[in-house]
């Protein structure tokens, strides 16, 4: 199957009825506090479509811990082989603003697919309410690496209106990608042995550093502004009153 394909697959997938859908929503809190808990989320493969579809309510807490995400092994693969994997966070009303999305695969022999930020064929990687949301990837240690996801882009909150907070509908922040197996000499096949029942992705929603350090500088520039407006308001008010 070619990579177009592949995502036409993937849309058609995504506007069917999906039995998954009609569970009941998880909610999860996710941040990026190496020292805090871990979450552990189980995303199981749906083996009459084969592709991970997962849909969550998400409370974005920097000082909570990452998600340890556990996708069901599609039996055994052999070869090399793409599966889609769809995933919806509807972002909870308390939650903080989502800057960046970082995933990081743990279990060995398997890579990341998805569509490079800069073609506009195919679907992003990054979307919102279902919608292309443009994106930037974040430069790694060392050079790119398959088995990472860190891609930046404009601040998703959880409400852009007033009346959109009214009607209680929150944005939808989606992450649509591949999990690639890659066979090699020394291993052919996955989950033909033990500890390979699930495919282990470990996933944190932050700023990255540069981030941060522009919202703090635009913080301390917005509040010299506002000092220097009250300071010559004061003024005003004295030269009047004088």
């Amino acid at each position: 199957m070619n990579r177009a394909m592949s995502w036409m697959v993937v849309a058609v997938l995504a506007a069917a009825a999906s039995s998954a859908w009609a569970q009941t929503v998880p909610m999860h809190t996710s941040g990026h506090n190496a020292n805090a808990p871990t979450i552990d989320i189980p995303v199981p493969f749906d083996f009459s479509s084969q592709h991970w579809h997962y849909r969550a309510q998400l409370k974005f807490d920097p000082q909570a811990g990452h998600m340890l995400k556990q996708f069901e092994t599609p039996n055994i693969v052999t070869g090399p082989a793409m599966f889609p994997v769809w995933e919806e966070f509807e972002l909870k009303p308390d939650s903080a603003w989502v800057y960046d999305w970082h995933e990081e695969i743990l279990s060995p022999g398997w890579t990341w697919v998805y569509t490079p930020h800069d073609q506009t064929g195919g679907e992003s990687l990054i979307t919102k309410n279902g919608l292309p949301w443009p994106w930037e990837p974040i430069p790694m240690p060392g050079g790119d690496d398959p088995t990472k996801i860190w891609a930046k882009f404009d601040p998703i909150k959880p409400f852009d209106t007033v009346e959109q907070q009214q009607r209680g509908e929150p944005n939808v922040l989606d992450v649509h990608k591949y999990l690639q197996w890659n066979p090699t000499p020394e291993n052919q096949a996955w989950g033909d042995e033990d500890g390979e029942q699930f495919i282990l992705v470990r996933e944190y929603p932050t700023p990255e550093p540069a981030s941060l350090t522009l919202l703090g500088l635009g913080g301390l520039a917005l509040l010299k502004r506002r000092r220097k407006a009250g300071a010559q308001s004061k003024n005003r008010k004295a030269a009047a009153t004088g």
